[in-house]
């Protein structure tokens, strides 16, 4: 339910670089952000990560239109 799909590599660069993911329900089409370590941003701005799958996007930007009527 919570869940993201990472690359073997990417996966190993988010454990080993220091970064972070977290989620955020209230932003529909970027749910996941990725946190950087404090030594590439020393705010560790959040980065969002919207999704790549267009059918998860259309399904996303329904049910928010369907949230605002």
């Amino acid at each position: 339910d919570n869940g993201i799909l990472l690359c073997r590599h990417h996966h190993l660069l988010l454990h080993d670089e220091g970064w972070e993911i977290e989620t955020r329900d209230h932003d529909p089409l970027a749910r996941f952000w990725l946190i950087p370590p404090r030594d590439i941003d020393p705010t560790q701005t959040p980065r969002p990560m919207p999704s790549k799958s267009p059918a998860l996007n259309d399904a996303l930007r329904t049910a928010e239109r369907h949230r605002a009527t």
